[in-house]
């Protein structure tokens, strides 16, 4: 495998560029202080389109995406949160977050792939057609967890509140599918024994 030759030379902090507006969203979420995440998160994304700029980096398909989904939240959060129940707006948030990991898994190289490849700092082997096949897949698995999550929270919506369930239970699940997220070798693995004619 050959290195990405990027401006963003460690592996962590090519992840935190992608990922750190989207991480703010979310963690003002988690820990309510939703006032302060938007403006943190348009800071972040102000920084890191100057770095890009002053290095003459481009904007490549994947950061548009995480950090137009971080700006779209934050306006989804002072426009629509007021009048909406929380249920419903978190299954808004989940409808959109299905929606960007189904269009990824359609890229030429699936969504799941580039962040893979940025948190490791390597380029896999594009040319691996099975390789191919399972970072689409999994970029689609990520894109129905969103969707029944979405689904689940507008069936929340119309019953009594489930405090346990909902705070515990949907946060641990996201937790379970980022740990999982980690284990892409031993996935990979698991996959190539499954689909052996691939």
């Amino acid at each position: 495998m050959t290195y990405l030759r990027d401006a963003h030379r460690l592996p962590l902090r090519a992840l935190l560029t992608e990922l750190g507006a989207l991480a703010l969203i979310w963690g003002g979420e988690w820990f309510h202080v939703e006032a302060y995440a938007f403006p943190a998160c348009c800071a972040l994304i102000g920084v890191s389109v100057f770095r890009r700029w002053r290095a003459s980096v481009p904007f490549d398909r994947l950061w548009l995406a995480l950090n137009g989904t971080a700006l779209g939240f934050g306006i989804m959060d002072m426009t629509l949160r007021a009048q909406l129940s929380p249920d419903i707006f978190a299954a808004l948030c989940a409808t959109l977050l299905a929606a960007l990991f189904l269009s990824g898994s359609f890229w030429r190289v699936p969504m799941i792939q580039l962040l893979a490849e940025q948190r490791t700092g390597q380029m896999f082997d594009r040319g691996n057609p099975t390789l191919l096949r399972f970072f689409r897949v999994y970029t689609l698995i990520w894109a129905g967890y969103f969707s029944l999550r979405a689904l689940t929270l507008l069936l929340m919506s119309l019953q009594t509140q489930d405090v346990l369930t909902e705070q515990i239970g949907l946060k641990l699940s996201l937790l379970i599918m980022i740990l999982l997220s980690f284990r892409g070798p031993a996935l990979y693995r698991l996959y190539q024994r499954a689909h052996p004619a691939l």
